[in-house]
């Protein structure tokens, strides 16, 4: 849906309602650059913005980071705006954290 014009408009509001786990978030840019990397559209980054939003420091801890494409990587490529100061306090730490070092 992401790549088809006629398509774009809904890719925004329908990427949080598909993904159901952390790790997805990760997923969905490894599939979107399997092809080779290209930047993501702008309705993409506002859905895995909006995604990032659902989920909890312990969700975001249980994500696999051994794939292609970080969690923390994602965070940085989409800008998500954290509704609160916990939000923002644990996407800090995902932001510090190296790539292969755990959430606390």
């Amino acid at each position: 849906m992401a790549r088809h014009a006629s398509h774009r408009a809904v890719v925004g509001a329908t990427l949080p309602r598909v993904i159901r786990h952390a790790s997805e978030i990760s997923d969905f840019v490894a599939i979107y650059w399997s092809d080779g990397r290209q930047p993501l559209s702008a309705q993409v980054k506002k859905g895995l913005a909006a995604a990032f939003a659902k989920f909890d420091g312990h969700e975001l801890a249980e994500c696999d980071r051994s794939g292609s494409v970080a969690l923390r990587d994602v965070l940085f490529l989409c800008h998500p705006r954290p509704r609160d100061i916990t939000q923002e306090v644990l996407w800090k730490q995902l932001a510090d954290a190296p790539s292969d070092e755990a959430l606390i």
